[in-house]
């Protein structure tokens, strides 16, 4: 993922560089490499989310407080519009699906969703990306892409995965990206497509492989999937899900093959704790 320095964190969040490493030191945003904090596309949305609550007159240490309550919701869910931040009087209060965090003493009528927050934040990243140098690099649109899907900015990812490949038309992981994508929109053709260019410029891309064996799972093509499974194995043995994949779809066939993936699958997934 794309990591952001302090000041880029200031320029795209409106807080000053004191108030984001004041935060920063909180461990509330960003982490710290060698000297300097470095910060995600996550923590870009929570430091807006701390500008806004400032600029409705919300005291620094109760928007601490409200960053802390923030950092107990789930990841997946901080961006949708279920997760809200709202100011009654002098109460701020974060709201996850109805339940309530009630944050002390702040002052201004706010109501916003952070998932509008991150909205409103993604073609940020991406101007000042653009601004930053002369010749933004295909694996730096990539970077960007995967921060905006993280983070539920689909259309904005597509456009960053797609800036990528004209950068460089090879671009593996950008066409896997953009053939997942598609696979979820419907769009198999064009999903498949993206999977075989990935493929051709690194033929042992495991997850290219892993992805097309789903397609063509997906799509009646039994026998294909098998050798793309077979593929994927070959070029990650540790790919748990394609061991899996594999042992269903040779079960009927190949029972003793379909006992190995299945007793290999079994291996990776209580390695992972």
């Amino acid at each position: 993922m794309k990591s952001y320095d302090t000041s880029e964190v200031a320029e795209l969040s409106g807080l000053t560089a004191a108030q984001v490493r004041t935060i920063a030191r909180d461990k509330l945003i960003g982490r710290r490499l060698r000297g300097r904090y470095r910060f995600g596309f996550q923590d870009l949305v929570m430091a807006r989310t701390a500008q806004r609550l400032l600029r409705g007159g919300v005291k620094l240490s109760v928007v601490r407080r409200a960053l802390r309550a923030l950092a107990d919701v789930e990841q997946e869910e901080l961006q949708s519009t279920a997760v809200r931040v709202r100011s009654e009087g002098r109460e701020v209060v974060v709201e996850d699906h109805g339940k309530a965090f009630n944050v002390e003493s702040g002052q201004g009528m706010l109501d916003f969703s952070v998932g509008g927050v991150a909205e409103r934040l993604a073609p940020k990243v991406i101007d000042l990306k653009s601004a930053r140098v002369d010749e933004v690099t295909a694996d730096e649109w990539y970077d960007v892409g995967c921060d905006l899907e993280s983070s539920n900015m689909i259309e904005q990812a597509r456009a960053a995965y797609e800036r990528s490949l004209e950068a460089a038309p090879s671009h593996a992981d950008a066409h896997v990206n953009l053939g997942r994508l598609d696979a979820l929109d419907g769009k198999t053709k064009l999903a498949e497509k993206h999977y075989r260019q990935a493929l051709q410029a690194v033929p042992e891309h495991a997850l290219a492989w892993y992805n097309l064996g789903v397609l063509l799972e997906d799509s009646k093509q039994p026998a294909d999937a098998i050798d793309a499974y077979k593929a994927a194995v070959a070029a990650d043995p540790d790919l748990a899900e394609a061991h899996y994949n594999l042992a269903m779809l040779l079960e009927a066939s190949d029972r003793n093959s379909a006992f190995r993936h299945l007793s290999a699958y079994k291996r990776l997934r209580s390695t992972r704790g």
